[in-house]
């Protein structure tokens, strides 16, 4: 077992699945203003919130920070300029409105419009792209030297939620109807993120960076795929290894965001590349269990976060509910390494913050009593 380790060598040694003093705990998923104001000793989140949410992930001890979410805006109150990111993610085209496509038709003649695969891949500037990820951790972790920072949803990904832009209708009846023409759309993304990837890739081996991308696309709902697994099998997938090839060559983890019932489709992200996964719904049947008993293509373990439930216990759960919920998540996922204690999803204004309170100081205490 390692001396006592600081938060940032904590997370860091937990994300990259070697052995830590205590089990890593992580933030950045409250998104209850009151409870972050309570925690920080603080009367009102929006006159400082940068300040604010810093000085309540202080006081509850996390190691690492995924992402950074916050709590509703109120109308008139200024959007943060550090916590809120700056997207380097290149939006493929910012004039889409879901309301000039009301036809799987229409999508199909957006897409044929588009550029070859080959050109949208080499319009990518890798000097821009490595600069911009540079810049992404490092402003961010400047700010908060303490405690390990992890972007979520910057690196290159297959889109999928095309929904957002074209709708839904139009969108999946587009996929169904005409897979090979939505297809061309996946591999245009594919050649973009693939070479996005791997100026990302570069970036982070040159300056010896946390080997760990966090991002995700929601495929699922509370039932299962929102395409038939087939379809994503044939048409999606296959795009998804190519985009994450750079990163997975030399070795950078992929964490995936998962949402809904993604049971089925599990193995087939796997496969593209995905060496871990945060936010998995326990009440949907896929267990934390069920996750760490998984391994990787070439028989790694995965990197697990979660999974204490922002559904059930953290806003209905006594505090005995809360503790048996922290120990529950750390005796499943710690075992083998590559765990960080986190809720699994924003907990809101539906959750106390006594209930905030008690989640992080027993992960803290059961954790330390742990023999790892």
């Amino acid at each position: 077992m390692p001396a006592e380790l600081t938060p940032i060598e904590r997370a860091r040694r937990a994300l990259t699945l070697q052995s830590v003093d205590r089990p890593a705990v992580g933030g950045g998923f409250v998104t209850n203003a009151r409870a972050l104001e309570r925690a920080a000793g603080r009367d009102s989140f929006w006159t400082d919130p940068e300040a604010t949410l810093l000085a309540a992930y202080r006081r509850w001890q996390v190691d690492v920070i995924f992402h950074m979410e916050l709590p509703e805006r109120p109308p008139g109150a200024p959007a943060p300029p550090l916590i809120t990111e700056p997207t380097y993610r290149s939006d493929f085209d910012a004039t889409l409105d879901p309301d000039d496509f009301n036809r799987p038709e229409d999508v199909v003649h957006y897409v044929n419009s588009l550029p070859d695969p080959e050109v949208a891949g080499d319009a990518i500037d890798h000097r821009a792209e490595y600069a911009a990820w540079l810049k992404l951790v490092t402003v961010r972790q400047d700010a908060m030297p303490d405690i390990l920072w992890v972007p979520g949803h910057q690196a290159g990904v297959v889109r999928f939620m095309w929904y957002m832009d074209f709708g839904f209708e139009p969108y999946f009846m587009a996929l169904a109807l005409h897979p090979e023409v939505v297809e061309r759309l996946f591999a245009i993304e594919a050649a973009r993120a693939h070479h996005r990837n791997r100026a990302i890739a570069r970036c982070i081996r040159e300056n010896d960076l946390l080997p760990v991308v966090y991002m995700g696309e929601d495929i699922c709902d509370n039932r299962g795929p929102l395409a038939r697994p087939e379809i994503l099998r044939r048409h999606y997938f296959p795009h998804l290894e190519y985009a994450f090839q750079p990163l997975v060559e030399v070795g950078i983890r992929i964490l995936w965001h998962v949402d809904g019932l993604a049971r089925e489709i599990v193995p087939d992200l796997l496969a593209a590349g995905v060496g871990g996964f945060q936010g998995f719904q326990e009440e949907l049947g896929m267990t934390l269990a069920n996750y760490r008993a998984l391994r990787s293509p070439g028989g790694d373990p995965l990197l697990l976060v979660g999974s204490v439930s922002a559904v059930e216990t953290m806003p209905f759960g006594s505090p005995d509910d809360v503790r048996t919920d922290v120990e529950r998540c750390i005796d499943t996922g710690q075992p083998d390494g590559g765990f960080v204690l986190m809720p699994s999803s924003s907990l809101g204004d539906d959750v106390s913050a006594d209930s905030i309170d008690l989640m992080y100081a027993h992960a803290r205490a059961y954790g330390s009593s742990l023999v790892l």
